[in-house]
C-alpha cells in the first residue's frame, strides 16, 4: 500500500511540476509574429488584367502579364512588370513598367494594402511612348510563400497620336509566389 501511495504521489507531483517548468500556455494571441508574412522578400507574379481606355472607339479588353518584386523591408519595395493587351481597333499594347511600392502590412488579417507609382514604356500601333502610372491595391497571403493580389492602376502615356496621350486604367488580379 505504501508503494502504491508513493508512486501515485510521485506521478501527481511530476504532472504538476511539468507545467511549472514549461510555463503557462498563452492562448490569447494567435496572430503571426511581426514580419512573418510580409518581411523583406522577393516574389514573382502572374496576373489577368482588364483595360478600360479613355480613347474613343477602343472597347474594354482583357490581357495579362507577369511581374517581379523585391521588398527591402516590410514597407518599401520595387517592382518590374510586363503586360500585354489587344484592345479592339488597335494593335497589341506592350507595357513595361518599373514601380516604387509602399505597403502597410496588417499581419493579423494576412493583408497588406499598398500604393504604387512608376514609369516605363508602352508600345503599340507602331510607336513607343513613355508612360507614367499610379495606383493602389491589396495583397492577401494564404501562406508565407503564396498569395493573391488585386489592384487598380491609372496610366498617363505621353504623346498625342495613336495610343499616346490616351489615358487608361488597368484592374489586375493575380497570384504571387514569394521567396
Amino acid at each position: 500500500m505504501k508503494t502504491k501511495t508513493l508512486l501515485t504521489s510521485l506521478a501527481v507531483g511530476l504532472m504538476l511540476s511539468s507545467s511549472a517548468i514549461g510555463g503557462p500556455v498563452n492562448y490569447q494571441n494567435n496572430a503571426p509574429v511581426s514580419g512573418a508574412l510580409f518581411g523583406p522578400e522577393t516574389s514573382v507574379s502572374a496576373f489577368a488584367m482588364y483595360l478600360k481606355s479613355d480613347q474613343e472607339g477602343v472597347s474594354k479588353s482583357w490581357g495579362g502579364g507577369v511581374g517581379i518584386e523585391h521588398f527591402f523591408s516590410s514597407y518599401f519595395g520595387v517592382a518590374g512588370t510586363a503586360a500585354w493587351v489587344e484592345p479592339d481597333n488597335s494593335d497589341l499594347w506592350h507595357n513595361y513598367i518599373a514601380d516604387g511600392i509602399i505597403r502597410v502590412p496588417i499581419e493579423s488579417l494576412r493583408i497588406a494594402p499598398y500604393a504604387l507609382a512608376g514609369l516605363g514604356g508602352i508600345y503599340g500601333d507602331g510607336e513607343l511612348n513613355l508612360v507614367g502610372r499610379a495606383g493602389a491595391g491589396v495583397d492577401f497571403r494564404i501562406t508565407k510563400g503564396f498569395g493573391v493580389f488585386g489592384d487598380w492602376i491609372y496610366h498617363f502615356p505621353e504623346g498625342s497620336t495613336g495610343i499616346a496621350g490616351e489615358n487608361y486604367a488597368l484592374t489586375r488580379i493575380g497570384l504571387k509566389f514569394v521567396f
